[in-house]
């Protein structure tokens, strides 16, 4: 029997996970709650597998489009591995994060006149890079927390370049590289202990 690539690494993943489980096993799900503004639907999971090691996974989509002209169609995802000062999920923590991602957005205005092409044109393509971020953990409660997360990193986009409009045609095509802001959360979290 033989098993798909995809299958071989996330069946190999598993089993590297297993032997680290600790009498502190601890889990987390959380939301990042700016992400809900635009209309991302999103959720994230984190997994402690050492005294001060967790790896989260956090997943966003937005579906949506509003007419021929506007759209921020979306789906994005965010491995990250952590190191936790004290105990994990607890206080501060840097983390080495990547990203990775598929677009197509357009006609839309965005915030103090930052990337202007978008009001006119329309970008399809995909995003992949990576990151150092820093972030801290608040708990309210025994289960209950706000986590603020924040990282700087490389990202490249290469994307096909659309005119908007019912009848809209490919203009062009470009690849970008960034380096800046590439992760920010402010998250509600519950902890499984």
């Amino acid at each position: 029997m033989t098993y798909s690539l995809k299958t071989q690494s996330l069946l190999l993943l598993l089993v590297a996970f297993f032997p680290f489980r600790a009498h502190a096993q601890e889990i987390s799900i959380k939301s990042n709650l700016p992400s809900w503004f635009t209309a991302t639907t999103n959720i994230g999971f984190e997994y402690a597998f050492g005294e001060n090691i967790s790896m989260e996974l956090s997943a966003g989509i937005n579906p949506f489009t509003k007419g021929d002209e506007r759209r921020m169609e979306h789906w994005v995802v965010w491995p990250e591995v952590r190191y936790w000062m004290s105990d994990n999920f607890d206080g501060s923590f840097f983390g080495v994060h990547g990203v990775g991602g598929r677009y197509d957005i357009g006609g839309v205005k965005m915030p103090f006149n930052t990337l202007k092409g978008l009001r006119d044109n329309r970008y399809r393509g995909g995003a992949v890079g990576f990151g150092f971020s820093y972030g801290y953990k608040w708990f309210f409660s025994d289960s209950w927390a706000i986590e603020a997360t924040a990282g700087f990193g490389f990202v490249r986009f290469s994307y096909d370049l659309y005119s908007l409009g019912k009848d809209s045609s490919k203009t062009g095509e470009d690849k970008k590289e960034y380096a800046g802001p590439s992760k920010a959360a402010i998250s509600i979290v519950y902890t499984i202990r």
